[in-house]
């Protein structure tokens, strides 16, 4: 009994001491993806802004973390998030806050968040 709880124990220590190689994997396959994330987020905003506008947004111009990608049209924000696109307008009131429109999926979906 008490040989089975060293080894339980030993056991423990061994995952233990295994287990941060994995996060660590994990974590380092995740910051090597950055750049590929980064680059997917810029054509990917710059894509659906070229499908509602018209207007070609270059990647210069979006700024782009691994999560989110953001661009400025004639004064109008774009944010794309977890695959959605929103419009980022500031408070009319306070002009401090920002609110984000409902998810834009289409043209009148835009047409609505503009007049808004």
């Amino acid at each position: 009994m008490v040989q089975e709880r060293i080894n339980g124990i030993a056991g423990l220590a061994t995952l233990e001491a295994a287990q941060p190689l994995g996060w660590q994997a994990a974590v380092g396959e995740y910051e090597r993806s950055w750049p590929i994330r980064q680059a997917d987020l810029h054509k990917a905003l710059s894509a659906r802004i070229l499908a509602l506008t018209g207007r070609h947004i270059s990647p210069e111009e979006i700024y782009a973390d691994v999560h989110l990608a953001v661009a400025g049209v004639d004064g109008m924000t774009f944010r794309l998030y977890r695959s959605s696109l929103v419009l980022v307008r500031t408070c009319a009131y306070c002009d401090t806050g920002c609110f984000e429109r409902p998810k834009i999926s289409n043209l009148s979906d835009l047409g609505s968040a503009l007049t808004a």
